[in-house]
């Protein structure tokens, strides 16, 4: 597999993984309604947020790239 196909492939991961801990973390903020859950939510769905533009702007950047 090619460097830069895995690093796509990581990044994606990683992306998926902060979006899933932010459902998580909101979820369990909405059951218990305490705040450090929700500041934990809102950091990961920033942090998905942050990779999902990398991921863009990385497959731009190496769009002429094999």
């Amino acid at each position: 597999m090619p460097l830069k196909a895995l690093h796509i492939f990581f990044i994606t991961a990683a992306f998926l993984l902060t979006l899933g801990l932010a459902a998580w973390a909101f979820n369990i903020y909405l059951k218990t309604g305490e705040t450090a859950f929700a500041v934990y939510g809102g950091g990961s769905a920033l942090s998905g947020i942050v990779l999902f533009g990398y991921v863009i702007y990385f497959w731009r950047k190496m769009k002429g790239i094999q």
